[in-house]
């Protein structure tokens, strides 16, 4: 739906534009001073991800969120919220899909929005990406732009694709095959939720100034102004007074919950049928989960002492939704764990792999270590896969008890009350560990 004159008026307001800025019409002078303070004023950021709020790809409720509730987002939001606005004031846009370059690798279809606008020419347009280009590049292939946060080329890679590149780097790879918003619903819901997506784990706030650019990620306040960099640290209560003065964010409602993404890491202990367990986490990510010890402190002690020692913590969103998952299979819900955050990286690729098998295992079956070294290419291997299992730091969500020995034995279990536990594990799931499996 189109702007109307009021919407488009608040919104001129909150990037700082007054009404005869515009009222010439649609120029390239004009987009420039537009991208440019949109890229002051509205920041990028992911906080909704962090606090458990959906980001639904509905223009109206986008531009609801950055104009009249002061806010952010990221790509999908604020190049569709942008996009309103210029067609609001006359300009030809198109949306278009790109998919971001990290290390060298590129990503999934829909992975980034950004935007053709046609004026005397045609011009490339992003005020989603963060730390990118100030004003609009022309769509031209004969040589670099200078811009004021660098020099920015674009390379055909073969129609209709193309290489927006920053000092010679490859940001990012578009198409100019034109777009609506909806084909953009897979890359915002991979992003908001997926375990490799790096909006998952921290929060961001980020937006370009006169002379820089200030970014907030997690507890890291980092300032570039003039190409010199300074970075502080900010304690938890100064959190959100930094969020409000330097982005113009107010969130009082979550503040914890930012808080606690913030943080990067903590423990915390949740209580099921079993009794009460503990969890770790780090940016996000599950790093450890502690079966019920003999006492709740020496629960909380061993998964604090596998995040650094990190403190009783209130858990944050994504860490919280792992921490009800497991309790509801732990209440007899048959349900995987596959969607459960967690990093187990830096273990031998030898007990990545077992973890791997093991986490296909669905509740109520169970695999002989004999099965899962298999499984693995190396039939001689059960009594190294039942070694990994006892190495295990996220019982349940790599489900170790669901990995028997022969002839329906359950082999070992490494948790406080062993075989004991882990058969009342495999009861709660309704295994079948009362016969042969042969």
């Amino acid at each position: 739906m189109p702007l109307s004159p009021a919407e488009q008026l608040a919104y001129l307001d909150r990037i700082g534009i007054d009404q005869a800025t515009v009222a010439a019409g649609p120029s390239i002078e004009t987009l420039r001073v537009l991208h440019r303070a949109h890229l002051e004023h509205v920041p990028f950021e992911n906080l909704d991800i962090h606090i458990g709020r959906r980001i639904e790809l509905d223009e109206e409720r986008i531009v609801g969120k950055i104009v009249h509730n002061r806010r952010g987002g990221f790509c999908y939001e604020l190049n569709t919220a942008f996009t309103a606005l210029l067609r609001s004031l006359g300009y030809e846009v198109t949306l278009l899909e790109a998919r971001v370059f990290d290390d060298g690798v590129i990503g999934m279809a829909f992975d980034h929005l950004c935007l053709f606008v046609d004026l005397d020419r045609r011009y490339l347009v992003d005020v989603g990406f963060g730390d990118s280009f100030i004003e609009p590049i022309p769509f031209e292939l004969d040589g670099d732009h200078r811009d004021p946060a660098g020099s920015f080329g674009i390379v055909s890679i073969g129609e209709p694709w193309f290489d927006l590149r920053r000092d010679g780097e490859a940001q990012y790879r578009f198409s100019t095959i034109r777009r609506v918003l909806e084909d953009f619903e897979s890359g915002c819901n991979h992003h908001q939720n997926s375990q490799v997506s790096h909006f998952t784990h921290r929060p961001v706030v980020s937006r370009a100034t006169p002379n820089g650019r200030v970014t907030l990620s997690g507890l890291r306040l980092i300032e570039n102004v003039d190409g010199e960099r300074s970075e502080t640290t900010l304690s938890s209560e100064e959190l959100s007074g930094v969020m409000t003065t330097v982005f113009g964010i107010d969130l009082p409602d979550v503040d914890s919950a930012l808080v606690a993404a913030a943080s990067g890491s903590g423990a915390a202990l949740f209580d099921t049928v079993i009794g009460r367990c503990g969890v770790g986490w780090v940016e996000q990510r599950i790093t450890v989960v502690t079966l019920p010890e003999v006492s709740n402190t020496a629960t909380l002690a061993r998964s604090r002492a596998a995040v650094g020692g990190s403190e009783l913590s209130t858990p944050p969103t994504f860490v919280q939704r792992g921490i009800e998952a497991m309790a509801r299979l732990l209440a007899g819900e048959r349900r995987n764990l596959d969607d459960v955050l967690v990093d187990i990286s830096g273990l031998p690729p030898f007990d990545a792999s077992v973890y791997e098998i093991a986490r296909t295992i669905p509740p109520g079956e169970v695999m002989t270590y004999g099965a899962v070294a298999k499984r693995l290419g190396q039939p001689g291997a059960a009594q190294a896969v039942g070694g990994a299992m006892g190495r295990n730091p996220v019982p349940l969500i790599v489900p170790c008890h669901r990995v028997i020995a022969a002839d329906g034995l359950l082999g070992g279990f490494s948790a406080n009350g062993g075989t004991v536990t882990k058969r009342r594990l495999l009861e709660i799931e309704g295994a079948p560990i009362d016969r042969s499996l042969f």
